[in-house]
């Protein structure tokens, strides 16, 4: 067999050779570079709950049929799936989607999810990052939730999010916004933001998740609703919308990116913003280093244009909604600056 670097994942299989993406020995640059791997226990964190306590919701917000959906491969092997299944309240249903290969590693996963309570499903044949966020959200369709909560699995979630997703949706709907069709969720990013929560570095957030409760949250989303782009590591979805516009696609391993073009562009749906904690991204951990451009893809391949050339037209469409509900944005804003002063 060759030992070229340049040899990618797709030439190691026909080669007869189970390869690992992430830690195989022949990584082509630049997705070498791509991840920087935290350090933790492999496995359960038993140091952490196994799930925090149950949200009480008012009977308003129990009508939605929502769920939480992991995208992972191989969250146990620093312990980041355990960390985030830790931070979702015991009440709300959870399915984990793992693309691992190695035997011992889709086990350890599957250990984890029966550890936390969440259901577990093995994305095989491995497809890439793309065709297991695929998987994911075929995964919540399988449940028939009908709004969505889309993770990576490095992420820590403030104690209130999904309660404040549940909320926000409902003030949206209240207020006549049908087309809401994704939400971003606030957040942080650890990696670049560590020492705005009160730690001295990116490894010491990933050791003391918990201590993140206490952080403050971002000033960006302090204000009130907006209209944003959601991200990929934690975004709420209703797959009314996902299904619409066609779903992930395959020929891009950017989920988010492409989703946000496929929804906004279609000018039936819009993504708004709301304020509160969210979400605290470890960053860098569920990337599938050694993928090679057969897995990886482009914008153009997927959509049929560039990134760039996306951006503007998103823009152009994410103007339009806010002209439309700029007023109860400000409505919705006042609403929550009054509230919080309140408390």
């Amino acid at each position: 067999m060759e030992t070229n670097r340049r040899l990618g994942v797709l030439e190691l299989k026909r080669e007869g050779v189970v390869v690992e993406p992430q830690e195989k020995p022949l990584v082509p640059e630049p997705w070498s570079l791509c991840s920087a791997h935290l350090d933790g226990p492999r496995g359960i964190r038993y140091n952490l709950p196994r799930r925090r306590p149950a949200d009480d919701l008012p009977e308003e917000l129990k009508q939605y049929n929502f769920g939480v959906a992991i995208m992972t491969h191989r969250g146990n092997s620093n312990g980041r799936l355990s960390v985030c299944l830790a931070s979702l309240p015991e009440n709300y249903p959870v399915v984990v989607s793992s693309d691992s290969v190695e035997k011992e590693d889709v086990e350890k996963d599957a250990e984890i999810c029966r550890y936390h309570g969440a259901e577990f499903n093995w994305s095989t044949p491995w497809a890439g990052r793309a065709g297991n966020a695929i998987n994911t959200m075929d995964c919540a369709r399988g449940k028939g939730w009908d709004l969505v909560l889309y993770l990576n699995d490095d992420v820590w979630l403030a104690p209130e999010t999904c309660r404040d997703i549940l909320f926000w949706y409902n003030e949206y709907l209240k207020e006549g916004m049908v087309e809401v069709g994704a939400m971003m969720v606030p957040g942080w990013e650890c990696y670049g933001h560590y020492d705005k929560l009160g730690f001295k570095s990116w490894q010491e957030t990933f050791d003391n998740p918990q201590r993140l409760d206490f952080a403050p949250a971002n000033p960006h989303f302090a204000k009130g609703p907006g209209m944003g782009h959601p991200f990929g590591c934690a975004m709420v979805i209703v797959m009314k919308c996902y299904d619409e516009v066609g779903g992930f696609v395959k020929e891009f391993w950017a989920e988010d990116d492409a989703f946000n073009h496929q929804f906004l562009v279609s000018g039936r749906w819009f993504g708004p913003y709301h304020p509160g904690k969210g979400y605290y991204h470890f960053g860098a951990q569920s990337g599938h280093t050694g993928e090679t451009v057969e897995w990886v893809g482009s914008m153009e391949d997927a959509l049929g244009v560039t990134a760039e050339e996306s951006g503007k037209m998103q823009e152009v469409y994410q103007n339009r909604w806010w002209e439309k509900y700029r007023d109860v944005f400000t409505r919705l804003g006042s609403k929550h600056v009054a509230l919080r002063n309140k408390t």
